[in-house]
């Protein structure tokens, strides 16, 4: 029965197939490339119904290869819409085709009339269509060769790299990394620039050798060393990056062996007899085996009794004997003698290079206690001691602080102190302990330290302190004499007066999604002096800036400020610095973790709430390292270059 319903719906139905059309365009060059819809119309003599979804098959040229388009619309109307999207591999360089009797239904699909008639499916071949060729099939790298001459290459040279493809490929802003390193050495990866495609299937990437480069054994290239950038052939097919791995023993990098550390020793004496007392200076010279230059933070770290002293570097750049010093405190003491733990680790920070620009081995043999350089310092006792310890401000309104408004705390001592580096009070708030930065008082008895509330702050019972001198911390706090202070004192119990409820940072508040740095160096993966070092920081909405708002870098040892140059009013803000005289970082620039690390003006969602500043700290960027000129440049001219049109007068425009 259901057999012959088939057959008179086929005898009855007047719905056929009028024509099948390419309806797509495949572009300029005719050329349909990877991940490329092609869109196919089949027309009837009358409106039809889809059930399901039928195929179309297409010719790619070979019997074998007829995959199926897919039914996109159409249910209703007298054309039906196929598309079938470019896999890779696939190839018609004749051109698409639709073999006859192209349109293919599964057990559940239907292609009716409008009286549930089966519609005939017939329909003529249509010819491999140039306009609608296709080339799914990526280029893939065969071969990389060194373009330049075989030697041992040194600081400032060029080393031209080339990558050859299966085809033609255009390339934009990619680089090939290159590994430099000795066997048995940690590798040294530097990036080199595409400078140009040479010929049509080859790409061209240079490394230019910096100082500090060395590999006796041969540059090499590793399977994954095309990175960045696209790679692609004219039609669009991204490149496969896989290279075929090489190392080419006749290129070689090579600079002069680093200078080396000859000695370590203490150049001072006590004043008396073979200890040091309070305010005495300890003088440490190291010795290279040549003349060396710093810059930066350099400092070395002494061990006085069972505390680390930081000696910091005070002369002897450009000679072989750097000088470092430590001025003891009154809290210093040291019965054996003073000793230095080996380096490099106990010589740390700034740069140290020779007269090559080639950064100093920094290893030397400990030094051990020396009885000829005891250390008693005078008992806190005879030192200026904290008094009493207040909250001075009072909240705007009642007995609590809200968002933005400044808690101030005074430190009163029994002598006028002196106050140098970034000295902090710590203040317990809730459940957090927050800094209240020194702001003034240097010179008298009283300290005066501020904190300015912040979302999410709360403390229901009222802000407290914790003794000192552990909530007393970093900077240095020195009497008249130079005799450092005791920062000891009792803790502030809980303030009733002084409660905290800032706005709350639950539900709608805007944070961070990214900080990244949105800058590359000139040249390779360092920055020099002068290069801009841009970072952006993206909030989750658009933010409102006011204030000097600043981002924290970490620049080797030292911390650096990047201002804030543009971005209020988008989720996205810009922060820049400009690298100095003495920055280096051979790791990559960090950032440490916010809110810490964004500090100043104000950040606020549309609403005028402040925005929550936390983010996950940035570890060290290998691609944004810093190698900063020891000496700044300096101006030597300003003049106008230019002439007035008539005379000696400029005109309007």
């Amino acid at each position: 029965m259901a057999g012959l319903l088939g057959a008179s719906a086929w005898a009855q139905s007047n719905a056929s197939i009028s024509r099948i059309e390419f309806t797509s365009n495949a572009g300029a060059d005719n050329t349909y490339p990877q991940g490329s819809v092609i869109a196919l119309r089949a027309t009837f003599t009358e409106p039809v119904f889809v059930t399901n979804s039928p195929g179309m098959r297409l010719f790619f040229g070979t019997a074998t290869s007829t995959p199926l388009a897919v039914f996109r619309g159409g249910s209703g109307s007298r054309s039906l819409r196929f598309e079938y999207q470019v896999r890779p591999g696939d190839s018609a360089a004749a051109g698409l085709g639709v073999p006859s009797n192209a349109i293919t239904l599964g057990a559940r699909d239907r292609i009716i009339d409008g009286r549930g008639f089966n519609a005939r499916l017939t329909n003529a071949a249509v010819r491999p269509q140039e306009a609608h060729r296709v080339d799914g099939v990526a280029p893939r790298a065969t071969a990389v060769n060194v373009a330049s001459p075989a030697g041992t290459y040194s600081t400032g040279e060029h080393i031209d790299i080339d990558v050859m493809f299966t085809e033609d490929v255009v390339a934009g802003a990619s680089e090939l990394l290159v590994t430099l390193g000795e066997s048995g050495t940690s590798p040294q990866i530097r990036r080199a620039e595409l400078i140009s495609q040479g010929r049509g299937n080859t790409l061209r990437f240079r490394y230019t050798v910096q100082a500090g480069d060395q590999d006796g054994d041969g540059i090499s290239v590793e399977a994954d060393a095309l990175i960045g950038g696209t790679v692609a052939d004219t039609v669009g097919n991204r490149a496969v990056r896989n290279l075929p791995p090489r190392t080419w023993a006749t290129h070689t990098v090579g600079v002069s062996a680093a200078a080396a550390v000859e000695r370590v020793q203490v150049t001072s004496r006590p004043r008396q007899g073979d200890t040091y007392r309070t305010g005495e200076t300890i003088q440490v010279g190291v010795t290279f085996d040549a003349p060396v230059y710093v810059s930066g933070d350099l400092t070395l770290d002494l061990s006085i009794g069972a505390r680390t002293r930081v000696a910091a570097f005070a002369d002897g750049s450009g000679t072989p004997t750097l000088l470092f010093r430590y001025t003891v405190q009154s809290d210093d003491r040291d019965e054996d003698g003073i000793s230095i733990a080996a380096g490099p680790g106990s010589l740390t920070g700034g740069s140290i290079d020779d007269e090559d620009g080639v950064p100093t081995n920094r290893a030397f043999a400990a030094v051990p206690s020396l009885p000829a350089h005891k250390v008693a310092a005078e008992d806190d006792d005879d030192a200026a001691a904290v008094e009493r310890v207040e909250v001075t401000s009072r909240p705007r309104q009642g007995d609590t602080y809200r968002t933005g408004e400044t808690i101030r705390v005074g430190v009163t001592f029994n002598a006028p102190v002196y106050v140098s580096g970034n000295l902090t009070l710590d203040l317990s708030i809730g459940a957090r302990t927050r800094a209240a930065a020194f702001q003034d008082g240097s010179g008298s008895r009283t300290l005066l330290f501020r904190y300015t509330v912040r979302a999410g702050d709360r403390d229901d019972d009222g802000i407290s302190i914790g003794p000192g001198p552990g909530s007393l911390t970093g900077g240095s706090i020195n009497d008249g004499d130079g005799v450092a202070a005791n920062r000891a004192f009792a803790a502030v119990p809980s303030l009733a007066a002084h409660k905290v409820a800032a706005d709350d940072e639950g539900d709608g508040e805007v944070t961070v999604e990214r900080v990244a740095v949105g800058s590359r160096p000139r040249q390779g993966d360092t920055y020099r002096t002068g290069e801009v070092i841009r970072v952006d920081v993206t909030f989750d909405a658009p933010v409102y800036v006011t204030g000097d708002l600043a981002l924290e870098l970490s620049i080797g040892a030292s911390t650096r400020v990047a201002a804030f140059v543009d971005g209020s009013g988008t989720p996205t803000l810009g922060f820049r610095y400009t690298v100095r005289a003495g920055d280096r970082d051979d790791d990559g620039i960090s950032i440490a973790a916010g809110p810490g690390s964004l500090t100043g003006g104000t950040i606020e969602d549309g609403d005028g709430v402040p925005v929550n500043r936390a983010f996950a700290a940035v570890p060290n960027l290998a691609a944004h390292k810093v190698a900063a000129d020891a000496v700044a440049a300096v101006v030597q001219r300003v003049e106008v270059t230019s002439r007035p049109r008539q005379g000696d007068t400029y005109r309007t425009g």
